[in-house]
């Protein structure tokens, strides 16, 4: 009898070999990365300002924070935003860097300004043209949630360079284009708003299972150690 459980037991363990293993980790992480999350939370969430904490695969700080260091920062958050004045709308998104003190650097972002396509210029200090100092930082659970240089965009339709900045204080906001020499927009009401994308219900649950299996695959090589 104990023979049958021994090779029922081994059977039970080669389902989930090394290589198994592998392709199973790699498509539970690649699903957490593409939402902008990494598995781990507190001193160890190195990469994210992502939503609720999981459990690290071994239930141990010291596994949270090595599985940190492997895969944070693959998936960079992702923010929406909008900016509203008098005559006109803009709308888009951004994807941001975590500086790991509550602030973010835009790297890239499009978006629409009454209709004409809009991309982020990124970096920090003064503008192509001259006419704004910028440094492209978020400020999700700030107020306000850009500081007095803000983000700056190039309208691809007409090439004026657009300014988004926080007045220092609650509200309003300003938003400038500048072209041809000119500050042809200058409004110091506008209204801007941010939130980053939350990530699907789907892929919370594809994480728990695989965080599942990584567990039973853990347990199992544990038992195969001290059966032998």
């Amino acid at each position: 009898m104990s023979a049958t459980r021994e090779r029922n037991k081994n059977s039970n363990l080669a389902l989930l070999t090394p290589a198994t293993f592998i392709v199973l980790t790699a498509l539970i992480f690649s699903s957490s990365l593409q939402a902008g999350l990494t598995p781990c939370a507190g001193t160890y969430n190195l990469g994210n300002s992502g939503a609720s904490a999981l459990a690290s695969p071994g239930g141990s700080a010291a596994g949270c924070e090595q599985v940190d260091k492997e895969f944070a920062n693959f998936q960079d958050p992702l923010f929406t935003f909008t900016d509203t004045g008098v005559g006109f709308s803009i709308s888009g998104s951004l994807t941001a860097t975590d500086n790991g003190n509550g602030t973010f650097t835009a790297t890239s972002g499009s978006g629409f300004f009454n209709g004409d396509a809009i991309v982020l210029i990124p970096g920090s200090g003064t503008s192509p043209l001259g006419a704004f100092v910028y440094n492209d930082l978020l400020y999700p659970t700030g107020n306000p949630l850009l500081d007095t240089s803000g983000l700056l965009f190039q309208d691809t339709v007409t090439g004026a360079e657009l300014n988004i900045w926080g007045n220092g204080a609650s509200s309003p906001y300003s938003t400038y284009t500048y072209v041809g020499g000119l500050y042809v927009l200058q409004d110091n009401n506008s209204v801007f708003n941010l939130a980053e994308v939350a990530p699907e219900p789907a892929t919370w649950t594809m994480l728990a299972l695989g965080l599942g299996l990584i567990a039973a695959w853990r347990r199992g090589a544990a038992a195969k150690r001290l059966g032998s």
